[in-house]
């Protein structure tokens, strides 16, 4: 695992341990305001640092993963009519 350290933060690590002595079904929302990144920015740029949903979103994915505690069975994402598509979406996971 490289750089996915946000299972790592204390209150993180508190939550996924209430979450472990859940038997029920789990459900999150996760709602992300990154801020305002300029175009010419290198992470805005697909080819070099994939876009921001590649570049920022990958953290959040394996977050979810980790506190769902199972893989993901399917996902979907939904680019939100920006002309720079790749910089807004919905994604949606389920986990096994």
């Amino acid at each position: 695992m490289v750089g996915f350290n946000r299972r790592f933060a204390p209150l993180v690590v508190k939550l996924k341990s209430l979450l472990d002595a859940l038997p029920a079904a789990k459900c999150f929302v996760y709602t992300v305001n990154a801020g305002f990144i300029p175009a010419e920015h290198w992470t805005q740029q697909r080819d070099v640092g994939g876009g921001r949903i590649l570049g920022e979103g990958c953290h959040f994915v394996d977050l979810l993963r980790h506190l769902a505690g199972c893989p993901i069975s399917a996902a979907s994402i939904t680019t939100l009519g920006s002309p720079r598509r790749y910089l807004y979406a919905r994604i949606r996971l389920h986990f096994t």
